[in-house]
C-alpha cells in the first residue's frame, strides 16, 4: 500500500525458509530485507502469516527493483548469514533461505515435597551476553544486575517444559516469588540439533499461613499497553506465587 500511494515500481519476491541442515518448513519465521551495507532492516516478511493456512515456511512481498541482502531470524534461533540479491522489474520467485539449528532444553522444576510446581525460569547466557535483538523483534526483557539480560524467560505452570536456545553456554534460574528460595543452575551446554536437561528445585522458606499473596494492579490483552493473554495473566501469576489478583484494565469494569 505504502509503495502504491507512494507511485513507487514495485516487483513481487517469494519463498520459503527452512531449516539448515534437516530441509524441515518454518512458520513465523521472520525474513528481514536490507539496503545493501545498512545495519537496520528496511522492511520484513514473515512466513505462513494472514491468508496463508499451509505450514509451508512461504513468504511473499513486493519490493522496488533493485539490490538487497536478506537474513532469517526467529525467536531462539541463530541468525543466518545475510544474502545478496538483486529484483528485476520481473521480480524473484522461489527463493529458499535457511535458518540455522538451535538447540533444545528440557527443563523440570520441583518443590520442597518433591512435586512439580509452577514456576519461571530465566536463560542466561553463562558469558553474560545478550543474545537478544530487539530491532529484530526479540522484544525486551530487564535486565538482572548480576546475570545480565536474559535469552528467554518461560512460565511453566506445570513445573516442566521444552525450549529452543542459540547454542551456547548457559545459566537457568528457577524463581516462583517471594516466599520461595530462587535456585541457580550449573552452567550447562546448549548443541544445535542436540537436547539437554536439567532439574531445578524451588524451596518455599518463609511460612505464610494466614495469609495471600495478592496484586492489586495488573493489565492484560483488554488494555491497550498490554500483549499479554488472559489465560497467560493466569499462568503468569500462578507462576510467580500470587494467589490472589485484581485486573485492573483500562475502560474495563
Amino acid at each position: 500500500a505504502f509503495f502504491e500511494h507512494a507511485d513507487i515500481t514495485t516487483a513481487p519476491i517469494s519463498g520459503f525458509v527452512v531449516e539448515e541442515g534437516t530441509g524441515v518448513s518454518l512458520s513465523d519465521v521472520h525474513v528481514f530485507v536490507y539496503l545493501e551495507g545498512e545495519d537496520a532492516p528496511w522492511m520484513e516478511m514473515t512466513t505462513d502469516i494472514g491468508d496463508d493456512t499451509s505450514p509451508d515456511g512461504s513468504f511473499s512481498g513486493r519490493l522496488p527493483p533493485g539490490d538487497y541482502e536478506v537474513q532469517v531470524h526467529a525467536k531462539n534461533r541463530p541468525v543466518s548469514e545475510r544474502l545478496s540479491i538483486s529484483v528485476n522489474a520481473v521480480g524473484v520467485d522461489g527463493l529458499v533461505l535457511t535458518s540455522p539449528q538451535p538447540g533444545g532444553i528440557h527443563f523440570t522444576v520441583l518443590d520442597e515435597a518433591d512435586r512439580p510446581t509452577p514456576v519461571k525460569v530465566s536463560f542466561f547466557s553463562a558469558a553474560g551476553s545478550d543474545l537478544r535483538n530487539e530491532v529484530l523483534g526479540d522484544g525486551y526483557i530487564s535486565k538482572d544486575i548480576e546475570l545480565g539480560t536474559p535469552a528467554a524467560v518461560v512460565f511453566a505452570p506445570y513445573g516442566e517444559g521444552h525450549l529452543n536456545l542459540i547454542p551456547g553456554e548457559y545459566i537457568a534460574v528457577a524463581s516462583r516469588g517471594i516466599e520461595y528460595e530462587i535456585d541457580i543452575s550449573d552452567p550447562f551446554e546448549v548443541k544445535a540439533n542436540n537436547n539437554n536437561q536439567i532439574q531445578l528445585q524451588v524451596l518455599k522458606t518463609v511460612d505464610t499461613e494466614g495469609w495471600l499473596s495478592a496484586d492489586f494492579h495488573l493489565h492484560s490483552v483488554p488494555s491497550h499497553d498490554s500483549g499479554v493473554s488472559l489465560p497467560d495473566r493466569v499462568k503468569t501469576m500462578a507462576c510467580e506465587g500470587i494467589e490472589y489478583f485484581t485486573p485492573t484494565d483500562h475502560d474495563y469494569i
